[in-house]
């Protein structure tokens, strides 16, 4: 599990009492918290945490292994970001010490022969190499885990934005590397958050709220109740995306082969489009659009794709009649699919609203609702006209 963010608010522990009510259920020999625990380096939600932690794992003993990152340190003494080196240091030391942390901020260990590395936020190229190889060499075989909270950037989806620059280059010198992070707050709904390449990168998600900005105003932040699990066997590691809510699968498992093959992965980019399933909406499906309703907004309503499971967002476009007589795009209003909710929170469409001060009053409108899967391939467009008045 993986940011957290919890506060002296006891109700912000109700997500994790349940990920370690789903992880003994799974009878998990160990558990890893990738970061950002709390929201602040508070040592009253610490100490909650402490408690919650001890309590839950009366049933089910569990050894538990931290990730230090940010948050952790974060306003101790009061000053927000504004921390010396010594500072982050001694916050570091208060989060350990009341949140009953068990490690220390650099960890080598290993789990029935399966290496573990686990690194803080504020690693160097140096230290991280350096653990690996002592893995690698101590353990010549099989996947070497490593725990990190910021992602490799340019692998799992949001990393581009979130992730670390210099770490593909030095994970891609080690492929026995299995990756796990957090820090995007995204979903392990979301395909795209297993990448290989070089390596494997996983983002765990988060149970906080995750938010992952489209293109327009749309995209709200949303709660997030993900967990990760994962199995380790000789051929294969199976790492199975749960709901804490109901300790159910949200979707079907990520299965990694054994040993790694760059040129086999089938999480890699080609892999991955190359297999990409077809999406699109059923025959009779219309986009409707409501301009009477609101003097403000027109509400664009058009049903969910024949294969929603498949479908990342709805791109979503207002054009107008450029000088060449193309329809030019003057406004976009992307919205997500429904992948990442549960099959009864599902609603047999989806809603979007443009300002009208976006589009041309007078003029024809051309609306088009483009389903895009969660590897780029588009279906065909819903396509509606009118006249704004």
């Amino acid at each position: 599990m993986t940011d957290t963010h919890v506060t002296s608010d006891p109700k912000s522990f109700e997500r994790v009492k349940s990920a370690i009510e789903a992880f003994g259920k799974h009878d998990c020999s160990l558990f890893c918290h990738l970061g950002d625990l709390a929201e602040r380096c508070d040592s009253k939600a610490h100490a909650m945490w402490r408690e919650t932690i001890a309590s839950a794992c009366r049933k089910k003993a569990m050894r538990g292994v931290y990730v230090y990152a940010a948050h952790d340190y974060y306003d101790y003494l009061g000053k927000r970001w504004n921390l010396t080196d010594e500072e982050r240091l001694a916050g570091y030391g208060s989060f350990r010490v009341n949140a009953g942390i068990p490690n220390g901020m650099y960890e080598e260990f290993d789990v029935s022969g399966v290496p573990f590395v686990v690194v803080p936020q504020h690693v160097t190229k140096d230290e991280l190499e350096s653990m690996i190889v002592r893995a690698e060499r101590k353990f010549p075989e099989g996947p070497v885990f490593v725990l990190n909270h910021v992602c490799p950037e340019n692998t799992t989806f949001n990393s581009s934005n979130w992730g670390c620059w210099w770490t593909p280059k030095v994970l891609s010198r080690h492929p026995r590397v299995v990756n796990l992070s957090g820090h995007t707050h995204g979903t392990v709904a979301c395909e795209r958050n297993i990448w290989q390449g070089g390596f494997t990168s996983v983002d765990a998600g988060c149970l906080s709220t995750w938010v992952s900005p489209l293109p327009g105003s749309q995209s709200k932040p949303k709660e997030s109740f993900d967990v990760l699990i994962c199995e380790v066997y000789e051929q294969r590691i199976v790492m199975r995306r749960i709901d804490v809510r109901d300790g159910g699968e949200i979707r079907p498992p990520w299965v990694v082969p054994l040993p790694f093959d760059p040129a086999s992965a089938p999480y890699s980019d080609s892999a991955r489009l190359s297999n990409a399933p077809e999406i699109g909406f059923r025959s009779d499906a219309k986009l409707k659009v409501d301009a009477k309703t609101s003097p403000e907004t027109v509400k664009l309503t058009f049903p969910a794709a024949a294969n929603e499971d498949e479908v990342f967002s709805y791109r979503i476009e207002a054009k107008k009649r450029g000088v060449l007589l193309d329809w030019e795009t003057i406004a976009r209003e992307d919205v997500y699919g429904q992948y990442y909710l549960r099959k009864s929170e599902r609603k047999g469409f989806l809603e979007c609203l443009f300002k009208r001060s976006s589009l041309n009053k007078g003029r024809p409108c051309r609306f088009v609702a483009t389903p895009v899967g969660f590897y780029g391939q588009t279906g065909k467009a819903l396509v509606a006209e009118l006249i704004l008045r």
